[in-house]
């Protein structure tokens, strides 16, 4: 079990909601690839990233809640948070590329389509900073060693106030 990592991460209607997520970025993703070299379609593509935005809304808001109020479920095996992680992994890597080649179009300009598109790359950077927190966390033992030398290097007076510098 990772008593450090937020509870958001092995709660299991999250994790439904995090694959939920994978699959709708999946989705835009190829209808955005197709509607983007042909720019028809634009509707049905701007309905389908308001939709996925939504859906990132929602994890970030269950994520934070979460957090907040942490409640233990079960234990929870690290290749759970991986599995999860890489499920949000796919979802930035997604959302990243639908933003792009978007963007390569002029797309990002649009009234209706560029502010669900700017939306979905803010919420989908947000994820990602969680990811790599977590990855860190999940990885780094040598975090609290960082930290556990900060601190003594304080307490040494080895450190140098910001004004000295």
């Amino acid at each position: 079990m990772c008593p450090s990592i937020s509870p958001a991460l092995w709660n299991p209607m999250w994790n439904a909601d995090v694959n939920t997520a994978a699959s709708l970025s999946k989705q835009v993703y190829d209808g955005a690839s197709k509607v983007v070299k042909s720019f028809v379609g634009d509707l049905a593509l701007t309905k389908d990233l308001w939709t996925l935005d939504s859906k990132l809304a929602s994890l970030l808001e269950g994520f934070y809640k979460a957090a907040e109020q942490p409640v233990m479920i079960q234990p929870v095996t690290q290749d759970v948070i991986r599995n999860t992680l890489v499920s949000l992994r796919v979802i930035c890597d997604k959302c990243e590329a639908v933003y792009n080649s978007a963007k390569s179009r002029g797309l990002t300009n649009r009234r209706l389509m560029g502010p669900a598109l700017n939306s979905i790359r803010v919420r989908a950077d947000e994820l990602l900073d969680i990811v790599e927190t977590v990855e860190i966390t999940l990885d780094g033992s040598g975090v609290d060693a960082i930290f556990d030398r900060a601190l003594a290097e304080l307490h040494s007076g080895a450190t140098v106030k910001v004004s000295d510098i």
